[in-house]
């Protein structure tokens, strides 16, 4: 029926789109280092301070943070899609379907069953950008657990320690001088 090669087409498109936005997820997790990065601090420290290739580590982090913008309006876009449809052709028809013929009703049952199952996988792929981009976030701003990056605690610790100086100097400087009372 119409319906079924519907929600056929459907299933193909959102199972080719679900694979295609994972194999990005792998490609921007490589980009950032992937996790056995931050399981050794030395090859992290390398990955915070240090250039890469053509590419400076900064600007791949700000490319994974513009980027993940847009590739998740495109993934929401195609969750409320589905959404809406359900809503407005799938829910309606389900009422409708109980007089099909059973192989029928089978069919446009398990396809919705399949199609669901991908809206949750792409709505899974969505919280991993979502990940990604904060972790991008972190190491474009230096912010880390002290053991992972013990650089940037001893530059945090220096600059901590610069602010503190400098505020006494200043405060030394403008210093209201006191008058003795006679």
């Amino acid at each position: 029926s119409i319906h079924v090669t519907m929600l056929s087409a459907i299933k193909i498109g959102l199972s080719r789109a679900v694979e295609s936005w994972i194999e990005i997820g792998d490609h921007l997790e490589k980009l950032l280092g992937g996790e056995d990065t931050f399981l050794d601090p030395e090859a992290h420290d390398k990955f915070c301070f240090y250039d890469h290739n053509d590419l400076s580590q900064s600007k791949k982090c700000f490319w994974i943070i513009n980027s993940v913008n847009k590739f998740d309006k495109s993934i929401q876009d195609t969750l409320y899609q589905w959404e809406w449809f359900y809503e407005t052709h799938i829910k309606f028809l389900k009422y409708r379907m109980q007089s099909f013929p059973a192989k029928e009703y089978q069919s446009l049952d398990d396809l919705r069953g399949d199609i669901e199952l991908l809206h949750q996988r792409l709505k899974a792929q969505s919280e991993r950008f979502l990940s990604i981009q904060k972790e991008a976030r972190e190491l474009r701003d230096g912010v880390s657990s002290p053991p992972m990056c013990p650089k940037s605690l001893i530059a945090n610790k220096l600059s901590s320690s610069s602010v503190q100086a400098i505020s006494s100097m200043q405060r030394s400087l403008y210093k209201k001088p006191r008058i003795p009372h006679v």
